[in-house]
């Protein structure tokens, strides 16, 4: 019964996508200084597995879809590079705007899931206006980039909503954390678009100075207070890993509030909320970031430092509340256990770092590096580090305070492409090791009262084998954390034409460290995906 249904939802989003899909392209406007490209696109992901999404279970939310994913979207981009101004007072001036519009039909295509915002990226922002963006549970309209960039002698200058992408790894992120990602979507997208999508553009100015000295340039940007934080799922969406209510306070309806009182109403036993998030009153605070870029025969590096503000922020409890039962009378008795008031809060981080690529003519190969080095990054302290006076937490895995760790990030990877399959056409062959150490205090439990993790080792590979004059591509990217969690992602592309593709990738997730990617082993799917190219 349930093949059958999910046969007649994929013929759904097949009929969708003939009807979205543009019969013209538009290309060159205004004697070709107006340049018009995009796609549109339809895209589903099948679970394929029976596991249930816990943290949803643990909201009395559906925990077992039929789909992570059904969703009509696309983007068009305008790039306008005036010729009138080609020789005037700039040596060259470009206008660019991305335009992305989705509709969501996960809710209406899927059972096991109930309804959730899909598009929750920017409803609690103070000052929302800079997403430029209108927005329901299930569509959603943005600009989603908008600068200008001017070039004058050795200085490039580019201002407006935009991406910065800094560093040289593939799959994982050590110094592209310039902008923050949109995860509440689909964290996991194929091959080369894992994070193009999910980035979200900042107000930004950037300059790029060519120094005297030759091959190397200054790099700056300055964020004067767009500060958005990582978007993560709703509660209800198939890719939701967050298990604490989001609403802070709780509703009377349901019998029960967080106590800040000896007088207040009874609360479920279990329960926990995050009470405040203090991202708003980071909106307004300047970011800012500079890197120096050389070149020395074939070995090219960067040396970067940033004052960024934590996008993912940390949730921890500042403050305990007492707990009664049933509500108190006038003259309350003892409290039957003490709740951690929850926060979400976020502190500004200082982050120094390099990189460099180098390619060994003797070998084919390129080496590229990447190091990242964060000063008093803040963690998590479980509930466990403290004595508490009195009752014992609801939940001893709730975090009370905030620890500061030195962290660092090193990547070393190489690419190599190799005639493996194919006399004319080459494997291209990525590799890397990532290696991750913590600074050793005494912070013995996380927020999720499991052992606080010290160093971690990640090893990633790529390979991509073209056939039939680069028409269809057989890829396959593979993350694995040896502490006990994989990532697996083999993928078919077709690209019959200069319009179409069509493309086809499973995500197989696992292990046992569940703070590691293996936190997605719910989350087994099969992609497809028909996209219009113009």
């Amino acid at each position: 019964m349930r093949t059958t249904q999910t046969i007649k939802k994929l013929i759904a989003i097949g009929l969708t996508t003939l009807v979205v899909s543009p019969s013209a392209q538009a290309i060159d406007y205004l004697n070709g200084d107006l340049r018009v490209s995009g796609f549109v696109r339809a895209q589903t992901a099948i679970s394929t597995t029976s596991d249930k999404n816990a943290a949803n279970t643990a909201l009395g939310q559906q925990d077992n879809p039929d789909f992570n994913l059904n969703r009509v979207w696309g983007i068009a981009d305008f790039d306008y590079r005036p010729s009138s101004l080609r020789n005037g007072l700039f040596d060259s001036v470009r206008l660019f705007s991305r335009v992305k519009l989705a509709y969501d039909l996960t809710e209406d295509l899927s059972g096991g899931v109930d309804s959730y915002d899909a598009f929750s990226a920017s409803n609690n922002l103070k000052d929302r206006g800079t997403m430029m963006n209108a927005s329901n549970d299930t569509a959603s309209a943005d600009i989603w980039e908008l600068f200008v960039d001017i070039k004058k002698g050795k200085l490039w200058t580019r201002l407006g909503r935009q991406n910065i992408v800094w560093g040289e790894s593939d799959g994982v992120r050590l110094l592209d954390i310039v902008n923050p990602l949109d995860n509440a979507w689909h964290p996991f997208e194929g091959g080369g678009e894992l994070f193009d999508h999910r980035r979200i553009p900042l107000w930004m100015a950037r300059f790029t100075y060519q120094l005297p000295i030759n091959d190397m340039s200054v790099d700056f940007f300055y964020n004067p207070g767009d500060f958005v934080p990582t978007v993560q799922a709703d509660i209800g969406s198939p890719w939701n890993v967050n298990p604490l209510p989001r609403d802070g306070v709780g509703d009377p309806a349901d019998g029960f509030l967080v106590v800040g009182s000896p007088f207040g109403p009874t609360l479920a036993p279990g329960t926990t909320f995050i009470v405040d998030d203090d991202t708003n009153d980071w909106r307004g605070e300047d970011q800012w970031g500079i890197r120096l870029l050389g070149s020395l025969g074939g070995f090219n590096y960067t040396l970067n430092y940033l004052s960024l503000i934590d996008q993912d922020g940390v949730i921890s409890a500042t403050n305990t509340l007492p707990v009664f039962t049933p509500t108190p009378p006038t003259a309350p008795g003892a409290p039957v256990a003490v709740l951690p008031v929850l926060q979400n809060t976020h502190e500004r981080l200082d982050i120094a770092g390099a990189s460099f690529n180098w390619y060994a003519d003797s070998l084919a190969a390129v080496f590229r590096g990447e190091m990242s080095y964060t000063f008093d990054k803040p963690f998590a302290k479980s509930a466990s580090n403290l004595q508490f006076a009195g009752p014992v937490p609801l939940n001893p895995q709730d975090a009370l305070g905030v620890a500061h760790r030195d962290e660092m990030k090193v990547m070393l990877g190489i690419d190599r492409p190799s005639f493996i399959f194919s006399k004319t056409r080459t494997m291209n062959i990525s590799a890397q090791v990532i290696y991750i150490e913590r600074e050793k205090i005494s912070l013995d439990t996380d927020l999720n009262g499991l052992a606080a993790r010290k160093d971690e080792t990640q090893l990633t590979l790529n390979l991509s084998q073209p056939f039939d004059n680069d028409q269809f591509f057989v890829e396959f990217f593979g993350l694995y954390d040896i502490d006990g969690g994989y990532w697996l992602q083999p993928q078919v592309r077709w690209q019959p034409g200069n319009n179409w593709r069509v493309w086809a990738y499973y995500n197989a997730f696992g292990g046992e460290e569940e703070r590691s990617i293996a936190v997605y082993d719910h989350a087994d799917e099969m992609n497809i995906a028909v996209s219009y190219q113009f």
